[in-house]
């Protein structure tokens, strides 16, 4: 080591040979780094110098003028660089002295992921079994392989995100995988620890039909159909149907299927003395049919009736036969 420092020079009293030996001094001083077990005396605010702490570690340290900051400390044994300690660090906390994951299932906490764990990179956390995926657990990223059953909704590889709340027992799941040539997505979810909903398909390749259907079971569509006032059109979802025998003429109907329908009205003519025909009235309004002359002659009406309207049938002449009522409803 060499510390030293030749103070205030005196030029009246101070002697070539023995300025030579003071400079020589603080040389060596100023090339070892005023390296020392303690602080030189001399040492002024700014100064840097190398403190031997022992055989195995110097500390290159900053002095302020009042304490000494460790700026970086080396082996001089090995020739290496020895860990900052986190007391030096400001902020860093106890991070610095938490212990790694040991596993891509370790969950202790306090411990720091590592690359590969809780699905950081690497394959990720692999979740193939009920103790594994149905359960509460903290956020994560998984990996399921080939898992089939009520934990994993489709055959093959697949992956998710598993979010949890612990106190009150719940986490939801999506999963997303391929089974066979289609990208399959599902959403599964808990009300409580105890109780897990069965997955919910939200997209299957191919299959945006039943992508929809999932969504919006039908009768919440029916109800959000009534709410924005959307009405299926004649012939959806409909079929014909013979109500000849609770329907009456000169009566007066009500259509509450939700829908427009469709009436035909038909018969035959018994008579030749006077033309037959049907009338209609559909919410007030009259609607003229169809007549005929002549015994055996047929003749009919049809007429679409908005949902909620009303409607009736009148015969005029002199009479009929075969009286056929349908409705395409």
């Amino acid at each position: 080591m060499s510390q030293f420092d030749f103070g205030a020079i005196d030029p009246n009293s101070k002697s070539g040979p023995q300025l030579a030996l003071d400079l020589n001094k603080f040389r060596d001083a100023l090339n070892s780094g005023h390296r020392g077990s303690a602080r030189p005396a001399y040492a002024q605010a700014g100064m840097q110098w190398v403190r031997e702490t022992s055989s195995t570690q110097w500390d290159l340290c900053l002095f302020d003028g009042d304490t000494d900051f460790v700026i970086r400390s080396v082996n001089p044994t090995t020739n290496t660089l020895l860990q900052i300690p986190s007391s030096q660090i400001s902020g860093i906390g106890t991070s610095a002295a938490a212990t790694l994951t040991i596993s891509n299932t370790d969950e202790i906490a306090g411990r720091v992921i590592k690359v590969g764990d809780g699905g950081l990179r690497g394959t990720g956390v692999t979740r193939n079994s009920a103790a594994l995926l149905d359960v509460v657990r903290g956020s994560e990223f998984f990996f399921n392989d080939q898992l089939t059953g009520a934990n994993n909704p489709f055959s093959g590889y697949g992956s998710g995100i598993h979010v949890s709340y612990p106190a009150a027992g719940l986490f939801w799941d999506i999963f997303a995988g391929v089974q066979g040539t289609s990208t399959r997505a599902f959403l599964r979810t808990s009300r409580s620890a105890s109780v897990i909903n069965s997955p919910v398909e939200l997209y299957h390749t191919g299959n945006i039909s039943a992508f929809m259907q999932t969504l919006m079971p039908a009768a919440d569509a029916a109800a959000a159909k009534v709410t924005l006032g959307v009405v299926d059109g004649i012939g959806v979802n409909k079929t014909i149907q013979d109500v000849t025998a609770t329907r009456a003429l000169a009566t007066t109907h009500t259509n509450s299927t939700g829908r427009p329908i469709l009436v035909w009205v038909s018969a035959t003519q018994t008579s030749s003395a006077a033309p037959g025909a049907f009338n209609a009235t559909v919410s007030g309004s009259l609607l003229r049919g169809t007549s005929t002359y002549g015994s055996g002659q047929g003749f009919s009406i049809s007429f679409v009736v908005p949902n909620g309207a009303t409607y009736s049938v009148a015969f005029s002449g002199t009479s009929y036969d075969t009286l056929n009522w349908k409705e395409y409803r």
